[in-house]
């Protein structure tokens, strides 16, 4: 973790005026301290921690030495800062465990025209600058996100979780008109294939053909969890789901089928289904006879694809709720390197072209390749889940084939990588974030191994289509 102090003001008071250059030196030792050492267990390294004011009083003597005041400093600051880091929260003290938890909340509370942590948001260069209306907020917010088309479904996936508790889906069903929800979903490569087939005239239609496809039952398929959340939900706001089909209907597909992407066709006949489910009981029956779109309405009701204004929140408003924590976040693993082997598993034969492995199958190599059940690289190599399935005997003996001709392929490719290869590649401290369609791994820069980046095992791999994840790896100092 970085310590960096924005502003400095300081009061001083004394029996006698002193020199400018002894007050200046006092200040000096304030900007010497080890900023790491202060703010050592206080926050995990990959978390942003932001305290806008941390008042301090201290007592010394005018003779005292720079070494006394130094000390000084240290104590009080660094219990300033405890007491900060305990009780965040508050206006003043904010903390984040992933940019993307920073992001989706700015745009809820943006959305919501709550303005007051803009401060923090401008030092993540979330914002230009503090002091914007919401409004402006929002739509800088938003631009962000349409720029990093891989974080649109991990932010989205926060505030579909949030909506319980802070209305978050709801503020922003209704501050993003139609168009913009299909610009951030066409984006986002998780929604991009279900928002496709929603346009009018793409080659959804024509891979389906002119005459429409039976409309799967929507009891073919099971919502997940999520996704039965989110028809509960839609159930009692007929009007917004009406208003967002599009949208909506988009999300459900993505959070009912999490894997690799399906076909232009696959994704028209799954819309359909989610279709069904947002109709009412009484007419679930009939066919969909549109295809419906963001900005398209059943006939007879006018359309509302315009986004409602944002209205600024009054000072002395209640604050809105806090968005909940990402559940996985900051998990310490001791096999890191398995994660290497995701980017590499279509080049090695590991998964066919156009097909997408199991959960199962992929928890099967993970533990053929040595690492525990109970590290949570394990779980992220397989998207993030653990399967609670047994491991049937054929899935074993063909991961165990797999992680063989690994292990062939690194005696011949990395000779000078200390055996056993497989282990050496694997064994890798480091931290891991995961959410849905996001899997991050941090690792140490002193870790970087040359024998590893030569063959580029290490490489940020990016969007897994068969995976249904971008898989992120960093290193950090």
């Amino acid at each position: 973790m970085t310590l960096a102090i924005r502003s400095l003001q300081t009061h001083w008071r004394g029996t006698q005026p002193l020199p400018a250059q002894r007050l200046q030196g006092w200040v000096d030792t304030l900007a010497a301290q080890d900023g790491d050492a202060l703010a050592a267990g206080l926050v995990r390294e990959d978390e942003w921690l932001f305290v806008r004011r941390l008042p301090l009083q201290l007592r010394w003597r005018a003779d005292a030495a720079d070494e006394e005041i130094a000390g000084a400093w240290r104590d009080s600051l660094a219990a300033a800062l405890q007491q900060a880091a305990g009780a965040p929260g508050g206006p003043e003290v904010l903390r984040y465990a992933h940019r993307h938890d920073a992001l989706a909340d700015l745009l809820y509370r943006s959305a919501l025209g709550e303005t007051g942590r803009q401060w923090a948001w401008q030092r993540m260069a979330l914002l230009p600058r503090a002091g914007l209306a919401a409004a402006q907020a929002l739509e800088h917010a938003t631009g962000v996100l349409l720029r990093e088309p891989q974080a649109v479904w991990p932010v989205l996936a926060r505030l579909l979780a949030g909506e319980t508790d802070c209305a978050c889906l709801t503020a922003l069903l209704r501050a993003w008109s139609a168009a913009r929800w299909r610009e951030l979903l066409l984006a986002s490569p998780q929604t991009r294939p279900y928002a496709w087939s929603l346009a009018p005239g793409t080659e959804a239609e024509a891979e389906a053909g002119t005459a429409p496809a039976p409309a799967p039952s929507p009891s073919a398929a099971t919502p997940s969890p999520a996704a039965a959340a989110l028809l509960t939900w839609a159930a009692a706001r007929p009007q917004l789901v009406a208003d967002r089909a599009g949208a909506v209907a988009v999300l459900l597909a993505a959070l009912t089928w999490p894997g690799g992407p399906p076909t232009a066709a696959q994704a028209a006949l799954r819309l359909r289904a989610v279709q069904q489910w947002l109709q009412p009981p009484a007419q679930r029956a009939a066919p969909v006879a549109h295809r419906d779109s963001p900005g398209t309405v059943p006939p007879g009701r006018p359309a509302n694809d315009g986004a409602a204004p944002v209205r600024e929140r009054d000072e002395q408003q209640a604050a809105l709720p806090p968005l909940p924590p990402m559940a996985a976040a900051g998990l310490a693993t001791q096999f890191g390197g398995l994660l290497f082997w995701l980017g590499q598993l279509p080049r090695l034969g590991a998964v066919a072209k156009g097909e997408s492995p199991s959960a199962l199958a992929l928890w099967a190599l993970a533990r053929a390749l040595g690492v525990p059940a109970d590290d949570p690289a394990c779980a992220a190599f397989c998207g993030g889940g653990v399967p609670d399935e047994d491991l049937p005997p054929a899935l074993v003996a063909d991961a165990q084939a797999h992680a063989q001709r690994f292990a062939a392929w690194l005696d011949e490719a990395a000779p000078d990588l200390a055996p056993p290869r497989i282990e050496a590649v694997c064994r890798r401290t480091g931290r891991l974030h995961m959410a849905p369609g996001w899997i991050e791994l941090r690792l140490p820069l002193a870790s970087v191994d040359t024998a590893v980046r030569r063959l580029g095992l290490d490489l940020d791999p990016g969007w897994l289509p068969w995976l249904g994840c971008v898989v992120s790896i960093r290193y950090e100092d």
